[in-house]
């Protein structure tokens, strides 16, 4: 349950560069980086009147690429009594830079840092940083039956840019500021009670949002992990997670020990839960399950088969022309993460032993499926006939090259538009930006191969273009987004609702000729609450015309369903008032 109050914060006054942490000053306000030479990056950080800021923490990390992990790692130091900072004997390299300090950001959005390029190995790189009013959150956690606050309870948050940890004090309560102007998924664990979790929607920089979190008492499933002949499985690992709910944050985990024992606990009651298992040697398994009482343990026993080999496999690679190519990997996946890689040799031979098996790569007749790749040439999928532990298979691929899609993406003045993402995700997916002039190059493509297009407001994606030659200097003209604005009204006074949570999903009332809706999982389920003083739902980027199913809820209050919503242009938009009647 949750419950939410919004006000912006005080303008910042003078008085607080002078409340700084000078307990804080610096011993030690350099970093080290390990690196050959000594080149660094240094800096000023300041407080918006354009005073030091002293103590202020400074984050490093290098840039991200298309596909990291979150949370970044990142390398700290703070401002010393002059309010800089520096960083040493740092590699060359792409990096973001960013400081916060107190409720103060130089964040606009997550991972917004300053871009930093250390080149030449023996320059010091200059970045000085100018703080600003962040997001607050103000929160307060109950238990939901007595209404009694839980002290140290753990706030933090899912899918974040950095590790954020919080914790709250003997009241129930904790403030979290100075965060970016984001979306933000809360996660709230304290160990006698369920895992709750809730997705705040964007909230303007300089604002202060007060919000409850009312927790359920949690229950505890344990049990036992065991093979087909009923043996103990020991550091098997099993997941808890929402069922059906791809977009939330898992709820709990453990590893069972010798004996296949575990224990998972603050898990939810009443609600239907997906358990995942994964042990080495053995095939993954997904179970559902639905615990109904948190005073008692649930009980539970899972049986898990043993990995599936189909014998040897000799595999021989040559180029277009027929010509052994050494170098290629070939890749063989089992159940789960499980995989194994062998290269070809110089005379385009490599033997791959015990193949898995798994219901992902195979296909209906029982074949298992090998991924060969290398660089330079299309990746090819081949088909294993299963023939027994102790049989051997002999393959031959012939890889073959792909053509190039060069292309420019205009709008309808012509206009080059840069920074679009352009991708083409076939076997081998390849992403890239449009440059300053809208142009942008996908090599090794199939052809026919289908790209899509992903480009900043306020224009619209395009999905599933098929591009069937060579072309060069194709132009591709976008369109201008589509949007959609929502707004919930308490039916009887009028009056917008403060805070209400918006669902949205494909509409089953869609006609032939509608734009296909791409909706992300999350905004299905669980939606986006929105707390702001607009007290108003937008999601843009969509196509013109786009149908959607609006679903808007609020506490106190019945949900109500729009089975069509079309998304319009900006200037010719209507804003939607959803009129919500309250709880009988």
């Amino acid at each position: 349950m949750l419950s939410v109050i919004f006000q912006l914060s005080p303008i910042l006054r003078s008085a607080i560069m002078l409340n700084c942490l000078l307990v804080l000053v610096l011993l030690n306000p350099v970093a080290n980086l390990p690196a050959s030479n000594s080149p660094s990056i240094s800096g000023a950080v300041k407080l918006p009147n354009g005073e030091p800021a002293i103590g202020a923490k400074v984050y490093l990390v290098e840039k991200p690429e298309r596909h990291f992990t979150l949370p970044v790692k990142t390398i700290i130091v703070h401002t010393d009594l002059k309010g800089t900072y520096a960083y040493e004997n740092v590699k060359p390299g792409k990096y973001l830079v960013w400081a916060e300090w107190k409720s103060l950001t130089t964040l606009q959005k997550r991972l917004g840092g300053q871009k930093v390029e250390v080149a030449d190995a023996s320059v010091t790189v200059s970045s000085d940083l100018l703080l600003h009013e962040g997001c607050t959150y103000a929160v307060r956690v109950l238990d939901a039956s007595t209404k009694e606050p839980i002290a140290k309870a753990k706030v933090s948050f899912a899918w974040t840019d950095i590790v954020r940890s919080y914790s709250t004090d003997d009241l129930g309560f904790v403030e979290i500021a100075g965060l970016a102007e984001n979306e933000w998924y809360f996660v709230v664990e304290e160990e006698t009670h369920a895992v709750y979790d809730h997705k705040i929607g964007v909230q303007p920089l300089g604002s202060r949002t007060e919000l409850t979190f009312e927790l359920n008492r949690g229950a505890i499933l344990s049990g036992t992990i065991v093979d087909e002949a009923g043996a103990p499985v020991s550091r098997a690992k099993i997941h808890a997670g929402h069922s059906q709910v791809a977009m939330r944050p898992s709820i709990g985990s453990a590893v069972t020990d010798e004996k296949g024992h575990f224990s998972i606990n603050s898990l939810p009651t009443l609600e239907a839960l997906e358990i995942r298992l994964a042990a080495d040697n053995f095939q993954s398994k997904t179970a559902q399950l639905t615990i109904q009482d948190h005073v008692k343990k649930e009980e539970a026993e899972f049986e898990m088969k043993a990995t599936v080999t189909r014998g040897d496999c000799i595999v021989t690679v040559t180029d277009p022309q027929g010509k052994p190519l050494g170098g290629a990997v070939i890749v063989n996946y089992g159940e789960g993460n499980k995989q194994k890689e062998v290269m070809t040799d110089a005379t385009g031979l490599a033997r791959v032993n015990q193949l898995y098996s798994s219901s992902d790569f195979a296909n209906p007749q029982g074949e298992v499926q090998l991924r060969v790749h290398a660089a330079g040439f299309l990746d090819t999928w081949v088909s294993v006939a299963s023939k027994g532990d102790a049989a051997l298979a002999n393959v031959s691929v012939r890889l073959q090259k792909g053509v190039t899609f060069q292309g420019r993406v205009v709008n309808s003045k012509g206009e080059p538009i840069p920074k679009v993402q352009v991708s083409s995700l076939d076997s081998q997916p390849q992403i890239v930006d449009t440059d300053s002039e809208g142009r942008f190059e996908l090599t090794n493509r199939r052809a026919g191969s289908q790209i899509t297009l992903q480009p900043r407001p306020p224009y619209a994606p395009k999905y599933d273009l098929s591009w069937n030659s060579n072309v060069k200097g194709k132009e591709i003209e976008l369109d201008y987004e589509g949007v959609i604005r929502v707004v919930a009204i308490d039916k009887v006074t009028g009056k917008r609702l403060p805070s209400f949570n918006v669902k949205v999903m494909k509409s089953q009332a869609s006609q032939p000729n509608d734009p296909v809706s791409h909706i992300h999982p999350h905004q299905s389920d669980p939606g986006t609450s929105i707390v702001s003083p607009s007290a108003e739902f937008r999601l843009g980027s969509l196509q013109v015309g786009t149908p959607l199913k609006i679903v808007v809820s609020a506490k106190g209050f019945e949900s109500k369903a729009l089975e069509r919503a079309e998304a319009m242009l900006e200037k010719e938009i209507k804003l939607i008032e959803v009129q919500l009647s309250a709880e009988e």
